[in-house]
């Protein structure tokens, strides 16, 4: 099942929520009720979150009856009273009314009778349409007996009469047990003892017959799990006993297929060893054909080395011949280039005379030159400083002798040295 819960979240179909469920269920079966819870609160986020409100409820209505075998009353409400509105929402009257049902027997548990009433009352109208008359039956008993808690004699016993009218339009034994039960408590109440013992020991016949036929059908199941088991045994020693046969066979034929097979290994080695034998002759044959094939291509070899010598001392004079032509043909280049050397040499040295002759002729009349322009610059030099000097000392004295009245001179030598300046 779990197998099947990873599939259906891999492909994310619409059964994840059911699958969850049924895991809640499987593990509240077994009293594991932390993993159950884990998985219907799994189922219901699942469903709720695909609009599924019936498998929803139904998962609500599981974790109800968790808590419930839990004793913790309040928490199994929460989660009925959750179911209920699932069930409304997906217009699933049968679980509308088992929820109900199960509410108002919860109150009474719990001493809350009068609360009780109302969800009962709900389930007694759904149940009246759907003409289930042991539902109808078993919820008008719970009414009585709510009625009887309550200390309201009369609304239980009229209840409690209408119960058993229902009850037998059906064929329900248990919805009988629980009427004459609570009729027994009633008539107690009333201090109708000895009615109250008829109905206790009507009572008592159901509860007995339902619990023979119940023993009755648990001897059957484990006859019938003990048939099971011992055919299923007797069966599995037959397998053994078939197998060990089987094995018997194929034991023997394996022996068989073993002789067999190292007899076709001796026919191997046979054939093998006279292989190996034709392949020895052969090679004897082969070495033979070798060794004469060896002697002639040496004779055939001693002949070309024969040639290949002849033909070697014809390419030596050949190439003597080539070299001495070679030697005559490369001491007279050698010596056509040396006289076309001194050639060029003497040609060479006698550009290199004239041209340093022209050289020293260029010298000569750039160093005239040079002479003649430094002796004109002396000359204009000179005269640009004897002119300047000239006229500088003749404004001097024009600037001294304006100045003579406005000196005072305080003995003759200052004037007589002023005269001398002026004279210059």
């Amino acid at each position: 099942m779990l197998d099947a819960l990873r599939i259906s979240e891999q492909r994310n179909d619409k059964n994840v929520g059911v699958i969850e469920n049924n895991l809640g269920k499987l593990f509240f079966e077994i009293r594991n009720y932390p993993e159950a819870k884990n998985y219907l609160n799994r189922s219901i986020r699942s469903c709720l979150a695909e609009g599924n409100y019936i498998d929803a409820g139904k998962a609500q209505l599981n974790m109800a009856n968790v808590f419930i075998t839990e004793v913790d009353y309040t928490k199994g409400i929460e989660y009925l009273d959750a179911a209920r509105t699932s069930f409304e929402k997906g217009n699933f009257k049968r679980g509308v009314q088992a929820c109900a049902n199960n509410i108002g027997a919860l109150y009474i548990r719990q001493g809350k009778y009068e609360q009780a009433i109302a969800p009962l009352q709900q389930a007694l109208g759904i149940a009246k349409e759907s003409k289930s008359y042991s539902g109808v039956a078993l919820i008008e008993q719970n009414i009585g007996y709510a009625y009887t808690l309550l200390g309201k004699y009369g609304p239980a016993m009229e209840w409690l009469n209408k119960a058993e009218e229902t009850a037998k339009l059906g064929t329900d034994q248990y919805t009988f047990g629980e009427i004459y039960l609570h009729r027994s408590q009633l008539d107690s109440a009333l201090g109708n003892y000895q009615s109250a013992y008829f109905y206790k020991s009507k009572y008592q016949q159901i509860s007995d017959k339902l619990l023979n036929e119940k023993v009755a059908r648990q001897v059957n199941e484990l006859q019938t799990k003990y048939d099971t088991e011992k055919k299923a045994h007797q069966i599995e020693l037959l397998s053994k006993d078939n197998s060990i046969k089987a094995l018997l066979i194929d034991q023997q034929q394996l022996s068989l297929t073993k002789n067999a097979l190292q007899l076709s290994e001796a026919n191997l080695t046979i054939t093998k060893n006279e292989l190996d034998l034709n392949k020895q002759r052969e090679i004897i044959l082969q070495q033979q054909l070798d060794s004469a094939t060896k002697a002639k291509q040496i004779t055939e070899l001693d002949k070309q080395n024969r040639i290949k010598a002849l033909e070697l001392e014809k390419q030596e004079l050949e190439i003597a011949r080539k070299n001495t032509i070679l030697f005559v043909v490369v001491a007279l280049s050698a010596m056509g280039a040396l006289l076309a050397y001194s050639f060029h040499r003497r040609k060479q040295l006698k550009q290199a005379a004239a041209m340093q002759e022209a050289l020293r002729r260029k010298e000569d009349l750039a160093t005239k030159a040079v002479l003649e322009a430094e002796e004109n610059e002396r000359k204009r030099i000179a005269s640009d400083l004897h002119d300047g000097v000239g006229q500088m000392m003749s404004a001097a004295k024009m600037n001294l002798s304006a100045m003579e009245s406005e000196l005072s001179f305080h003995d003759p030598a200052q004037k007589a040295a002023f005269d001398k300046v002026l004279a210059l």
